[in-house]
């Protein structure tokens, strides 16, 4: 299954000063980081994250810029997954930081048929509520419950108001494009990684309609994409909602046999975690 060059990959790829980069011979950024120590479940990188200059609690790699809120919540998934790589007051206060910030609200408008009133996760604060971001933070709260973690009325909240976004997001035949589903009267397609993002957000909402008939598009669109972020994701998704994988692992392991990802280790550290199922069983994003 290739999970033995994918991890010497990964293991030759960190810095000496820990962290992973997105390509060889750059600085180590917090989103590839998060997915190889995911994907590693070894020791290593846990400097890097505490080393991450805080925003407040938040985690951000480059000082000079916002800390982005998506990062954020996978770095919160890992946090609450392997207990070692943060210590437990810097998980506590990046998971408070994360449920107490939100989109802004705009105004109502003719020409989108969302809910501006509802605030989810923006990619940085101050700005508005987008498909990922809060479908990654969301995730991270909904885990924060299931893990033990005392969850106060206001983080409930912020997790009913964020699936609330998620389903007024959707688009009109399931899955989700970025931030809007219409855009002037018109009804924008779904994006098959932003869908399996949001799906594992809305996991514990299977009855949702939304929900059925965006698993729906993620299964008949997953096995179409060139994409190997792609197809990591939706081989997350699938396995999180026991779907049946077999197809999409192998299609999965070929990309990485006929293009090592042009040497992309953020898509390299996902496909290893997708892969390696029979480890981890996907426990960091399960709920």
């Amino acid at each position: 299954m290739d999970l033995a060059s994918l991890s010497s990959t990964l293991h030759a790829a960190e810095s000496p000063t820990g962290g992973w980069p997105s390509f060889g011979g750059q600085s180590s950024r917090l989103e590839p980081t998060c997915w190889a120590l995911l994907a590693l479940m070894s020791e290593g990188g846990d400097a890097f994250l505490e080393r991450c200059q805080p925003q407040g609690a938040l985690l951000a790699d480059d000082p000079q810029q916002p800390a982005n809120l998506a990062f954020n919540g996978l770095a919160a998934l890992l946090a609450l997954s392997r207990p070692d790589v943060l210590s437990r007051a810097r998980t506590s206060g990046l998971l408070s930081a994360i449920a107490g910030l939100r989109g802004i609200v705009l105004p109502q408008a003719r020409e989108f048929r969302q809910d501006n009133s509802l605030t989810g996760w923006p990619w940085i604060d101050g700005t508005f509520s987008w498909v990922e971001p809060t479908s990654w933070c969301l995730l991270a709260l909904k885990k924060m419950k299931t893990s033990g973690v005392p969850v106060t009325g206001a983080i409930e909240s912020r997790i009913v108001e964020g699936e609330r976004l998620l389903i007024d997001r959707a688009c009109a035949a399931g899955g989700w494009n970025f931030g809007n589903s219409v855009v002037l009267g018109q009804d924008l397609r779904p994006y098959v990684s932003t869908t399996a993002i949001a799906l594992l957000a809305l996991q514990d909402r299977l009855r949702e309609p939304v929900t059925a008939r965006s698993l729906a598009y993620l299964q008949g669109q997953a096995l179409r994409q060139t994409s190997g972020m792609s197809l990591a994701l939706s081989l997350i998704c699938f396995r999180v909602f026991r779907l049946d994988s077999d197809a999409l692992q192998q299609r999965l392991a070929e990309h990485w046999r006929d293009r090592q990802f042009l040497g992309n280790l953020h898509v390299t550290a996902m496909a290893h975690y997708a892969l390696n199922h029979a480890q981890h069983k996907t426990s960091a994003f399960t709920l």
